[in-house]
């Protein structure tokens, strides 16, 4: 079997068969990503700069180059991703943990007949154990938020993915 999965092929699949066979089978993707997502691609490149124990300016700068506001979209702006990494450094001067490998570390492994690929934001070590630590960025926080995901498929796919990379159990 050729294929390759991630989470969202899979995710995709289980939720919108059309979406699914649009997208991974067509081929058809829309021509531009939507703003939630644009800010959180680049937020996370600003926090791979954090991680990588480059200076405030230097982080707020990979933020910068690379975001484009939308005169539509009053909440995603260039300001509240400065003021959104500028309180994280602050909350989070000294993380307790040590990072392992890369942000955004790429894997690709298989499970059986089935190749599984994606990317763990980052791969720490923690009190002696292999995490994967998920940001996540959203524009409310509510009661329900944390029940749009699937706690069960990407948290166990990057724990595999830990596993088969370091050769260890997380």
């Amino acid at each position: 079997m050729d294929d390759v999965y991630s989470y969202s092929k899979l995710s995709s699949f289980q939720t919108c068969k059309r979406k699914y066979y649009y997208e991974y089978v067509l081929g058809i993707v829309p021509k531009q990503k939507g703003m939630a997502l644009h800010f959180g691609e680049c937020v996370h490149l600003a926090l791979d700069k954090y991680y990588q124990k480059c200076a405030l300016t230097e982080v707020i700068s990979a933020f910068t180059d690379e975001f484009k506001e939308s005169e539509y979209d009053t909440m995603r702006t260039t300001d509240h991703g400065v003021k959104l990494l500028t309180s994280y450094m602050e909350l989070y001067p000294n993380e307790p943990f040590e990072v392992v490998g890369e942000p955004e570390m790429k894997f690709i492994f298989q499970v059986g007949k089935v190749k599984l690929r994606g990317k763990i934001d980052l791969p720490i070590r923690w009190s002696g154990g292999l995490w994967a630590m998920e940001h996540k960025t959203t524009s409310r926080l509510t009661g329900g938020y944390f029940e749009q995901f699937d706690m069960d498929k990407q948290p166990m796919i990057y724990i595999k993915a830990l596993e088969a990379h370091f050769k260890e159990r997380c």
